[in-house]
């Protein structure tokens, strides 16, 4: 007869196991870009003016790469090889030289500006950023584990090459309220590129990628360039003298994806066998516990013991937000920090 503590370990094991999703849909739309409304004819013009006005004009991202937009005033490309512009076709345009990833479009945006000779010594005053945003086909589900995968290149006619290069998902989307004139938006990236060290890579696409944990019901995904600018690690990448419109960090972007992994674990939210525990404020309240507390991350992972030596009561807890799994020596239930 298996022993109690073993019996124990296969049935956490079990609620710590999610369900894998063979074969899952990509839950970004039109992630490479293709099937335009139309050719693009031009650089873009601003996206936040088409949205909050209805003009229309035929170049605009917003209304040729759908259902792509650009969430500011910043007027990210949408490079096609259908356009007969030599700003906007491939392999050559206006920022370098390149092929689609996949298929026969890309987007490209600007991560960083700076017009000054003495660009080291002179931090933009005025920090000019572009993003481009899509709803997602579905909600993330909160405690799923997802993976994300995007394919960048630098631009390699522009001057810069800059860090915090990456993707965030959230809850509806970036309100153009917020950044009514082009900046940094204020959003916690789940994919990004290496802190201090400069993306520069532009004789070929890289794939950025990693798993990540949904914090919420998030529909929406932005791409663009993390962080104030103040905090970015610059570099120049080329000594040539250029003209005002490339003294910029410019990147290509292609084939964008976020995949289910595996759903959260099956656990109930309020009481197992007479077993409760919920998190109001700072504190973990708990009732009918039949020994210490030990709680666990959504994945499984051990992260502290309380031996309260009580039934029922409540104690300080100091977790970061999220769902969180509370085990009383053989019942468990998942809890949520916020």
């Amino acid at each position: 007869m298996a022993s109690f503590y073993t019996r124990r370990v296969l049935a956490l094991a079990a609620l710590l196991t999610g369900s894998f999703i063979p074969h899952a849909q990509n839950l970004v739309p039109n992630g490479s870009f293709e099937n335009p409304t139309d050719c693009p004819s031009g650089l873009s013009s601003s996206g936040y003016f088409l949205y909050t006005t209805g003009e229309d004009t035929l170049h605009d991202f917003v209304r040729l790469a759908q259902p792509w937009y650009c969430p500011t005033s910043g007027t990210s490309d949408y490079i096609h090889s259908c356009s007969t512009s030599n700003l906007v076709t491939m392999p050559s345009n206006m920022w370098g030289t390149s092929q689609a990833q996949e298929g026969e479009g890309y987007a490209a945006l600007i991560a960083y500006h700076n017009i000054a000779s003495d660009w080291e010594n002179n931090v933009p005053e005025f920090d000019y950023v572009e993003y481009i945003q899509t709803p997602l086909e579905e909600p993330l589900i909160p405690g799923a584990t997802y993976h994300a995968s995007l394919w960048i290149r630098h631009g390699d006619n522009t001057r810069f090459a800059c860090d915090n290069l990456g993707m965030a998902v959230h809850v509806g989307p970036v309100a153009f309220g917020d950044s009514i004139w082009a900046g940094n938006l204020e959003l916690n990236p789940v994919l990004q590129s290496a802190p201090g060290v400069p993306f520069t890579t532009d004789s070929a696409w890289v794939e950025f990628s990693g798993n990540f944990e949904a914090q919420s019901a998030a529909d929406y995904l932005t791409i663009g360039r993390w962080g104030k600018v103040i905090n970015l690690t610059v570099e120049e990448t080329t000594t040539e003298v250029l003209p005002v419109t490339l003294s910029r960090a410019v990147y290509y972007i292609d084939n964008v994806s976020i995949i289910l992994v595996s759903e959260p674990v099956s656990v109930p939210d309020a009481t197992l066998s007479g077993f409760t525990a919920y998190v109001a404020g700072n504190h973990l309240h708990f009732r009918n516990a039949w020994g210490p507390l030990e709680i666990y991350s959504i994945t499984g992972s051990h992260i502290a013991t309380y031996a309260t030596g009580m039934k029922s009561g409540s104690l300080m807890l100091h977790l970061a937000p999220g769902m969180y799994l509370v085990s009383d020596g053989g019942r468990m239930v998942r809890i949520v920090v916020s």
